[in-house]
């Protein structure tokens, strides 16, 4: 079950994100929106320990990692925004 997740929550929004950059590089509105969750995030599961949702929680902390991973290595300008997902904006 777990690697249907992570195809689907990271692989697929990773790839998509990627083969989206050459249409938005050409448009007025420059930004992708990826959008993560709270149950991707070690801090609210630290302080939440009764919640389980173990296989998606993986795969939405591989999105944040994902986001933040944009945001460091990127050409592009990113803007990070904790476990809540990443709002990527290309150029300036």
């Amino acid at each position: 079950m777990i690697y249907f997740q992570w195809q689907i929550n990271v692989v697929g929004l990773v790839f998509f994100s990627i083969a989206l950059i050459p249409l938005v590089e050409k448009s007025s509105e420059k930004r992708i929106v990826n959008i993560s969750s709270m149950l991707g995030d070690t801090t609210y599961h630290e302080k939440n320990p009764h919640l389980h949702f173990s296989s998606y929680a993986v795969t939405k902390a591989g999105v944040t990692m994902a986001n933040l991973k944009f945001h460091h290595e990127s050409v592009l300008i990113f803007r990070y925004s904790n476990y809540f997902g990443g709002e990527l904006v290309i150029g300036n």
